[in-house]
């Protein structure tokens, strides 16, 4: 069976029922995905890959390294004739969650903070629902 791998949908919210709606939509939607993908993953586990003709769901390898002696690799890069702090990075939030450098402190030495949005959903405090009149009440 063969699907469409994509499907425009020229949806464009007028009113705030109608972005309340779609919002709920992508929750709903987001939910089944997972769900969806937990079964083919377990199926792929027991059966091996699954071809749709589009794509191979399957276990791919993922390859990650893990440094134990940050110091000792440094050492190395260094005697190779680099650079370490090239290959090297600091992890600022830790820098500052640890309290060892100030955000001035690390302003001060060269490091920005580069601040960006994403378009994404996060849960909410309180529960706000916003009626067909447009009034809005509160859940806690």
């Amino acid at each position: 069976m063969k699907t469409g791998a994509s499907m425009s949908i020229n949806i464009i919210p007028k009113t705030l029922d109608e972005a309340i709606h779609i919002a709920n939509e992508i929750e709903r939607y987001e939910g089944v995905l997972k769900q969806l993908k937990d079964a083919l993953k377990k199926f792929v586990e027991t059966n091996g890959a699954v071809n749709t003709g589009e794509k191979i769901w399957d276990m791919f390898p993922v390859v990650s390294w893990d440094v134990s002696d940050s110091r000792l690799l440094a050492e190395k890069i260094f005697d190779k004739g680099a650079n370490p702090w090239e290959f090297l990075k600091v992890d600022i939030k830790t820098v500052l969650k640890k309290g060892i450098l100030s955000e001035q402190e690390l302003s001060q030495h060269g490091v920005n903070q580069k601040v960006y949005k994403r378009f994404d959903g996060k849960k909410s405090d309180s529960m706000i629902t916003t009626t067909n009149s447009g009034s809005e009440s509160s859940v806690a």
